[in-house]
């Protein structure tokens, strides 16, 4: 599922000590309900610098050992060998990094 920035609820937006370098985060709910950090690069969020998204949890999945995934731009689960959000972060902009330099 992709996310449009116009259709993300945003309860903050900015840098913080967990974004890469050259990029900034969204956290707000997506149409799908559910809680997500947005990364994009750049400055301010547009959707032409969407990195992909990590689905904070729910307490419930958190406590059974669930809780992060992450997800392209496109929506397609990005698989990841860490549960740290900051390590998911830099994965998701080093990804994007990679397929900006693909022709």
């Amino acid at each position: 599922m992709i996310f449009p920035l116009a259709d993300i609820n945003v309860h903050q937006q900015g840098v913080t000590e967990i974004t890469p370098p050259g990029h900034c985060l969204v956290t707000g709910t997506g149409p799908d309900g559910r809680l997500r950090m947005f990364l994009y690069q750049g400055p301010a969020p547009a959707d032409a610098g969407l990195c992909g998204s990590v689905v904070l949890p729910e307490p419930d999945r958190f406590i059974a050992g669930h809780p992060f995934t992450a997800h392209a731009p496109d929506g397609a689960r990005v698989p990841g060998k860490t549960q740290s959000p900051e390590l998911m972060l830099a994965h998701l902009a080093g990804l994007a990094a990679a397929a900006r330099k693909t022709p």
